[in-house]
């Protein structure tokens, strides 16, 4: 069976991810990683390239889920607002334990230029047979990329000391 260039490509391109040149990457950052019951903690889902830097402002559009869960028991995280540069959630965790939160974006689909393809292509070190097949359809096809990003962060609530859920 002989594999289509183009399909190589697109299959090579799949598979290695988000270059640095294309993509930011996304964080969940809680303002204090230590808590009590029932203290409301601030937390802020941001994309940039400076971790742990808020750069870019998630749109609430753009969330797809977001969830904690603490010993045993999960709920939805319903509260958050958009600031200048991130999407901050507020939550209240009901008892002791490490709470995992997390977020899911639905997926994006963006269309690359050439310029960046080729970027794209020097970043991962691309071999001459995946460069020959860009070359093949340069400029004749457009190239999309389709991602979704997941975010996770663990919050400390209560006194761990005899408490089996940490």
């Amino acid at each position: 069976m002989r594999v289509r260039p183009v399909l190589l490509l697109a299959g090579v391109l799949v598979s290695v991810g988000a270059a640095p040149l294309l993509a930011h990457e996304t964080w969940l950052l809680p303002a204090i990683f230590s808590s009590t019951p029932d203290t409301v903690v601030a937390m802020d889902l941001t994309s940039g390239m400076r971790f742990p830097k808020a750069e870019h402002a998630i749109h609430p559009d753009r969330i797809r889920l977001a969830r904690f869960r603490l010993k045993g028991g999960s709920a939805d995280i319903q509260d958050f607002k958009r600031l200048d540069a991130s999407l901050q959630f507020t939550q209240s965790f009901p008892r002791t334990g490490l709470a995992t939160i997390w977020v899911e974006l639905h997926p994006k689909e963006i269309e690359l230029t050439d310029k960046e393809v080729a970027e794209y292509l020097d970043e991962i070190q691309a071999t001459v047979s995946v460069r020959t097949a860009w070359g093949q359809v340069r400029g004749r096809e457009a190239w999309k990329e389709t991602y979704t990003k997941h975010a996770k962060t663990w919050v400390a609530v209560g006194n761990r000391e005899g408490d089996m859920s940490w």
